[in-house]
């Protein structure tokens, strides 16, 4: 457990600055806020690589876990920087009925 320890706290805080990122200043645009936030969390994610690298015999498998819970946490917000996915589930439905969506 011990060499997972600087792991756990890698993640809680990289949680805790993706959660609380977009909340701290709902008034700015994503698209100025991004750099801001991932410029941390990119930090954060080359500190936990570098632990796993230089720590042998670890499993992967916390990290795959840590990996599906942070990709559940970013697939329920809604999307920030671009509307296109609404875009894309409504051409979606167009070609569905049977439409071109792009013929006109």
């Amino acid at each position: 457990m011990r060499e997972w320890s600087p792991l756990l706290v890698i993640g809680a805080l990289s949680g805790l600055i993706y959660l609380a990122g977009f909340d701290v200043a709902p008034e700015v645009a994503p698209t100025r806020l991004i750099g801001f936030l991932y410029l941390p969390l990119f930090a954060l994610f080359l500190a936990s690589a570098w632990w796993v690298w230089r720590t042998p015999g670890l499993s992967p498998w916390p990290i795959i876990v840590a990996a599906v819970v942070f990709r559940l946490m970013a697939a329920t917000d809604p999307p920030g920087l671009s509307s296109d996915s609404y875009r894309y589930a409504w051409d979606g439905r167009v070609q569905r009925a049977g439409l071109n969506p792009y013929e006109f």
